[in-house]
């Protein structure tokens, strides 16, 4: 099982949990009936946000997307998710990621314009618009040496050469984000951890479906916070029972 993971630039929000908490309830039942499940979910810490917020800040780009993915387990631990098999870094993957390019160029699937490597998807034969994934770096920005020379990949080719690093070129789930940008509720999960309790925010995120949007609110959370309360007393009390009288 392949997972899409955060792009490590700022705090998390609503939108991740939504995301997470979703596979982690998959992982879990999955594991339940006996599947050996290998669970990866990557770190996305080479992007053009990470590089612009680092910039703005003034910061190492790779130093800053750590401090935001170490704030991401975090909140991920606080709302009960196991951690995954595997969570590589696009930065640790640089070789997998310049040997695929390099397959992708040499079956004319790909080609190069000037210093920049483009590859369409299905869509892209439509409209005529092809996709980075490898490009020319800027003054100061992070960078690896390739077949091409100083560059960094693009986006779209990073999930592709990691999940093959890991599964191989064929596995069973591939999961993320139906829109991980989430503007109408971009409440971090800091802040709502710190009004509810962690296991009534898995039990609101789990009353929308994994592929519809939140609509995130106070409202709701309040509703589901005492079930949570209620459930885990006569869950306490069945198994007190039980002990007592078995």
């Amino acid at each position: 099982m392949y997972i899409c993971g955060v792009t490590a630039y700022d705090l998390s929000h609503i939108g991740h949990a939504h995301v997470y908490v979703s596979f982690d309830v998959l992982f879990r039942y999955l594991k339940h009936l006996e599947y050996e499940v290998c669970y990866v979910r990557n770190v996305t810490d080479v992007n053009d946000k990470i590089i612009a917020r680092a910039n703005e800040l003034g910061e190492d780009p790779l130093s800053l997307s750590r401090c935001y993915f170490h704030e991401f387990r975090c909140d991920m631990s606080y709302l009960y998710c196991i951690s995954p098999s595997v969570e590589p870094h696009v930065s640790d993957h640089m070789p997998q990621i310049i040997d695929m390019i390099k397959q992708i160029l040499d079956n004319g699937c790909a080609y190069r314009v000037d210093s920049d490597v483009y590859f369409p998807n299905m869509d892209d034969y439509l409209d005529g618009s092809w996709k980075i994934i490898e490009q020319s770096t800027k003054e100061g920005e992070p960078f690896w040496e390739s077949l091409w020379g100083p560059r960094r990949p693009g986006w779209h080719i990073e999930c592709s050469a990691m999940s093959a690093a890991y599964l191989g070129y064929s596995f069973d789930i591939h999961g993320g984000g139906v829109d991980l940008v989430f503007p109408h509720h971009e409440n971090e999960i800091a802040f709502v951890i710190d009004l509810y309790h962690p296991l009534a925010m898995r039990l609101f995120l789990m009353g929308t479906h994994y592929r519809s949007p939140i609509n995130y609110s106070n409202r709701w959370l309040l509703k589901v916070h005492p079930t949570v309360f209620f459930t885990y007393i006569r869950y306490h009390y069945f198994f007190q029972f039980r002990e007592v009288h078995c």
